[in-house]
């Protein structure tokens, strides 16, 4: 028959893999929903996902596809049929990003011949943008671009001085203090030594100022400005490239939007770099409405292997414990431990069977029995309490007492007496054992 704690265990267990099983189809529904990912991530499945781009790009003979979850400075295997795409890098994040000189994907690019794609998220465009700055913001604007030209320029000559100009240093007076341009241009040298150039400090290439615009319906209309496009797909982001003066020139602009850069090129020693101001052509949306393969398939730039990262989008692989196991093979290891786990979990476990508070303490009532349980098996759970030696024969003693119906006569109470007074005041000279003998055959005698 069964026991209600057998049930009541089996109601547990039985609560417990119901509750997992629901808790792993709600992760599963909602991973799946794709929503969790930012915008253009190859995991998210929506229409703002590139999850389509992905598999399209799979199931295309000859290409290899896969997704990058390792950082971008520790990434290997990167080679002259590699092309890395960064899709979606969200605009207030572009200027911040910084290309050390140690960069695996720059060595790819410029010594092995890698492709790097790189395209701004657009985020939310509005139907019509007007520009509402007063003369302060405006004039505050222009100061800013004036500040990151002088900036650019402080930036570069620290990088490539110029032996055949000789600059006059004036000393400043000691009292005089830091502006906050010069403050500005500090940090940032510091931060050019420890980190590297910012990457449109480093290209030359920054995202212009939104402009007062109207936009159409389905996007801007972008005009393809080399021979090897036919076409270049409806423009949908507000943004638009500048390059500075020293960069002009080692840019090819692809496509523009009204007569502004909107896609370039570049050629870095054995590979070549790609910037779109847009990214909404390899979301999942612009993939189910047609599409334009054309541009796509020139993105890739002939690479055969496709790599997109996911770190910009916070995907990152950590490696944990069992990663560490499963690389070294140490499998067996860990079954090990579990093993033993679970035998010292068993070992280390109470007896259920006297079931009773008083028995597991060793307070017994006089004429109290132990069920289930016989002397051999009392005086083995005795002697697991750890229980002195000088003690052992008198707990012994008491709890066989305990159990028995009829009380012992005056003169074996008092034998017994004398025997453990001995024992007590001598027990090493006089062992348990002996003791114990003793008693049995006190207890024996009629």
């Amino acid at each position: 028959m069964i026991g209600k704690s057998t049930l009541a265990w089996v109601g547990i267990i039985l609560l417990g893999a119901i509750f997992v099983a629901v808790f792993a189809n709600v992760l599963e529904m909602r991973l799946t929903k794709g929503d969790v990912y930012p915008h253009y991530a190859t995991f998210r499945t929506d229409p703002l996902g590139s999850s389509g781009l992905y598999e399209a790009f799979g199931k295309i003979p000859g290409l290899s596809v896969e997704q990058n979850v390792e950082s971008l400075m520790k990434v290997e295997g990167l080679d002259g049929v590699t092309a890395l795409f960064l899709l979606g890098v969200p605009r207030s994040q572009y200027p911040k990003l910084r290309v050390p000189d140690d960069s695996p994907v720059l060595e790819a690019v410029e010594k092995k011949g890698a492709r790097l794609i790189l395209t701004i998220d657009p985020q939310s465009v509005p139907g019509t943008h007007i520009n509402t700055l007063s003369d302060d913001e405006e004039e505050w604007l222009e100061k800013r671009r004036r500040d990151r030209e002088e900036l650019r320029e402080k930036v570069r000559d620290a990088r490539e001085p110029n032996p055949d100009r000789i600059e006059k240093k004036e000393e400043k007076p000691k009292d005089k203090k830091e502006t906050p341009e010069q403050t500005k241009a500090k940090i940032e040298l510091d931060k050019i030594a420890e980190i590297g150039p910012r990457l449109e400090h480093r290209f030359g290439v920054s995202i212009a100022d939104v402009k007062k615009f109207d936009r159409p319906d389905e996007g801007w209309e972008a005009i393809p400005e080399v021979a090897s496009l036919s076409a270049i797909p409806l423009w949908k982001s507000q943004y638009r490239f500048e390059f500075d003066s020293n960069s002009r020139n080692k840019w090819n602009v692809i496509a523009t939007v009204e007569g502004e850069p909107v896609v370039a090129e570049r050629k870095l020693g054995k590979g070549s770099i790609v910037l779109a101001s847009d990214s909404y052509f390899a979301s999942n949306e612009a993939l189910f409405n047609g599409g334009d393969s054309e541009f796509l398939l020139w993105l890739t730039g002939n690479r055969k292997r496709l790599v997109f990262d996911e770190t910009m989008h916070g995907t990152e692989e950590k490696i944990g414990a069992i990663k560490l196991l499963r690389q070294n093979r140490l499998h067996g290891v860990l079954v090990g431990i579990l093993v033993f786990v679970a035998l010292w979990a068993w070992k280390s476990a109470g007896s259920l069977a006297p079931g009773d508070e008083g028995v597991e303490r060793g307070l017994i009532e006089p004429g109290g029995t132990v069920s289930g349980e016989d002397s051999k098996s009392g005086m083995v759970r005795l002697l697991q309490r750890s229980i002195p030696t000088k003690e052992l024969i008198q707990n012994c003693l008491t709890t066989w007492k305990a159990s028995q119906v009829t009380d012992l006569s005056a003169e074996k109470n008092r034998e017994l007496g004398e025997l453990l007074n001995s024992h007590q005041s001598d027990h090493r000279r006089i062992s348990a054992l002996s003791t114990y003998q003793k008693i049995s055959h006190i207890l024996k005698r009629r």
